[in-house]
C-alpha cells in the first residue's frame, strides 16, 4: 500500500495555525493568573490604602502644636457665627412674644422721649 504524501506547505500553514493557537493559550493563562493573584491581593491592597489614607488624615498628632482639626461629620452642618457646630434651635412661641413685647416697649420709649424733645426743642 502506497500512503499517500502530505505537501509540506499545508503541514507548515497548519503547523503555524496550532503554534498560534497554543501562544494565545498560554497568554490567557498567564493573564487569568494575574488576574486571580490580583483578586487576591485587593483585600491587602485596600486594607493598606486605608491605613495610609488614614495616617494622612490623623497621622502626627503629637508633632502638632495645637489640638487635631476635627473633620465635620457627613451629617453635621458647620455654622460660621457659632462655636458649636450644632444647628440653632428655633425659638418658642412664649420667647417671640417676650422679644415682640420688649420691641414695642422700647419703641414706645423712643416715640416719647423724641416727642418731649421736639417740644423742648420747638418751644423753647
Amino acid at each position: 500500500m502506497a500512503t499517500k504524501r502530505r505537501s509540506t506547505k499545508a503541514e507548515s500553514s497548519i503547523d503555524a495555525k496550532h503554534r498560534a493557537l497554543l501562544e494565545q493559550q498560554e497568554a490567557l493563562v498567564r493573564k487569568q493568573k494575574e488576574l486571580e493573584r490580583l483578586l487576591q491581593e485587593a483585600p491587602n491592597l485596600k486594607k493598606i490604602a486605608a491605613e495610609k489614607r488614614r495616617d494622612e488624615t490623623f497621622g502626627n498628632v503629637s508633632k502638632r502644636s495645637r489640638p487635631m482639626e476635627v473633620l465635620p461629620g457627613r451629617r453635621q452642618h458647620v455654622y460660621r457665627n457659632t462655636a458649636y457646630a450644632t444647628p440653632p434651635r428655633k425659638l418658642l412661641r412664649v420667647e417671640r412674644r417676650e422679644a415682640q413685647l420688649k420691641m414695642l416697649t422700647l419703641l414706645a420709649v423712643l416715640t416719647v422721649f423724641l416727642f418731649f424733645l421736639a417740644r423742648a426743642l420747638l418751644w423753647s
